[in-house]
């Protein structure tokens, strides 16, 4: 929370007629799969595993949440806000890929289960992500002044910081890293439920590349494009 206060401070000049907002949510997940990258010069290791599919396991601890603080300003209609979103990525390495690059200098090209050089490759402590964001709202129904739902669009960006669980015959990488930038683009509806309080329901496209450091001078990185759904409750006007 003092990230998000932090952030919101830089964002928000003083302005007549602003209005706080505070929403938490929780929600499900779906990364597309990707290649991912790994770089060991150490041992002699430079491999592409393409078209890598992920779990997501949002239900399982830490779960998927996020949070957003925010100001909307003058009639309300356009607003700024700081988000923090963990959500987590597993890959399926007990699957088989192409796998292509070079083991000890020999060329590899072939399909073969990812767990015969990668045991693991997660965040999952969070692919975490804070962005600064901008909103636009727009009320639904007769009262402007109270509706009883609203429509609510959101873009932001800012930096990636993965929870990184890799473990390789090797080698096991474990802790927090900032690995590069994230972007959003998010819809969703507001209902009121009573004076300030009220219910949402959000999709959000989310996407990051973090490039992680491994051992010894290693390199891991991966694309991550994920489609999310979130459901929570906000606090404001």
């Amino acid at each position: 929370m003092r990230l998000l206060l932090t952030a919101l401070c830089c964002l928000c000049p003083v302005a007549a007629e602003a209005q706080w907002f505070l929403s938490t949510y929780t929600g499900v997940n779906y990364t597309r799969p990707s290649t991912i990258s790994i770089d060991l010069p150490a041992q002699a290791i430079a491999l592409d595993f393409l078209d890598v599919h992920y779990d997501a396991k949002p239900l399982k601890s830490p779960q998927y949440y996020g949070a957003r603080l925010g100001r909307f300003f003058g009639g309300r209609g356009f607003g700024l806000e700081a988000e923090f979103l963990h959500l987590k990525t597993y890959a399926r390495t007990d699957d088989s890929f192409r796998t292509v690059g070079t083991v000890q200098g020999l060329a590899v090209d072939a399909v073969i289960p990812m767990n015969t050089l990668v045991y693991r490759y997660n965040h999952t402590h969070g692919l975490n992500f804070l962005f600064a964001n901008l909103v636009w709202r727009r009320a639904l129904g007769s009262s402007p002044d109270r509706p009883r739902a609203a429509l609510v669009i959101r873009g932001g960006a800012g930096p990636v910081r993965p929870g990184v669980d890799v473990v390789t015959p090797a080698m096991n990488v474990q802790g927090y890293q900032l690995a590069g930038w994230g972007q959003q683009i998010a819809g969703g509806v507001e209902w009121r439920l009573t004076g300030w309080l009220w219910v949402m329901a959000e999709y959000k496209l989310t996407h990051a590349a973090p490039e992680i450091d491994l051992a010894a001078g290693g390199r891991g990185e991966f694309d991550a494009l994920t489609h999310n759904l979130a459901f929570g409750i906000s606090l404001g006007k």
